[in-house]
């Protein structure tokens, strides 16, 4: 719970742009699985 708090107090401008950066990983990730998929069929 501390390490939680502590990710709270950080300044805000910091955690828009983390948040946009695991996104666009997660995204780039599914759009990968999709793409092995497809090529695998």
């Amino acid at each position: 719970m501390d390490e939680f708090n502590q990710i709270e107090m950080q300044p805000t401008t910091t955690a828009p742009a983390r948040d946009l950066v695991a996104d666009g990983a997660l995204v780039f990730l599914f759009l990968l699985l999709v793409i092995f998929l497809f090529a695998w069929l």
